[in-house]
């Protein structure tokens, strides 16, 4: 069956609806938005390094300690020293400086240099940032951690070092995703319906054998 003009045009949306869509949806699930995420321990005196990791993003990093679990979030908020709660019955437990090398040292500083942080209600899950840094797609990197005070009393939390990118593409991201599917399952929802249209019309307009045999006159169909 050969397509008419219309099967080609949906065709042609089905196509448009599907390549920017994959292609996205593969960009985007391949950006590392994450490329640390592990167990930290913050009895003082202790040393860490995560150890060599690159970024596949040009942006600015947040460097965050995270806690979870067996302690109320707003005392976990007050312990890491996220300054959420104007109140806290106790000081912060975190006190370490870190430092970021690629080939030398590129930034470094204190916990005592950021206050920010945050909390989410419905995990129990609170975190701390720590310092920022910019991140040059391609490059890798190393940070190192030197904890100065004794925040072993946050150990049932779990607490854990993480490196996230901390500006706003990733919330873009999902915005623009939801948009584009939209509009491509929209694209590709008309031109499916103007494919199946299209052979359907072809199929009811093409003619048989047995319906050219009936059309022809009485004479001619006797001699078939």
């Amino acid at each position: 069956m050969q397509l008419k003009r219309t099967g080609w045009i949906a065709l042609a949306l089905i196509v448009i609806a599907v390549v920017p869509l994959a292609g996205w949806t593969a960009w985007f699930h391949t950006r590392t938005w994450c490329p640390v995420d592990m167990p930290l321990s913050l009895a003082q005196g202790s040393r860490f390094s995560t150890g060599d990791f690159g970024v596949n993003l040009t942006g600015q990093y947040a460097i965050d300690i995270n806690a979870k679990g067996k302690i109320p979030v707003d005392d976990l908020g007050c312990l890491l020293g996220n300054g959420m709660r104007t109140t806290c019955p106790a000081s912060s437990l975190v006190r370490v400086h870190w430092a970021l090398s690629s080939d030398g040292i590129v930034a470094q500083g204190t916990s005592d240099d950021s206050k920010g942080g945050g909390a989410t209600y419905s995990t129990g899950e609170a975190f701390r940032t720590i310092g920022y840094f910019k991140g040059e797609k391609g490059r890798r990197y190393k940070l190192d951690i030197d904890v100065l005070a004794d925040g072993s009393g946050l150990a049932v939390a779990n607490p854990r070092l993480s490196i996230n990118v901390s500006d706003t593409k990733y919330e873009s991201g999902l915005v623009l995703s939801g948009l584009l599917r939209l509009v491509c399952v929209i694209i590709g929802l008309v031109g499916a319906a103007l494919l199946v249209g299209s052979v359907l019309k072809q199929r009811r307009v093409r003619p048989t054998v047995s319906t050219l045999i009936l059309e022809l006159p009485p004479s001619v169909r006797s001699h078939k």
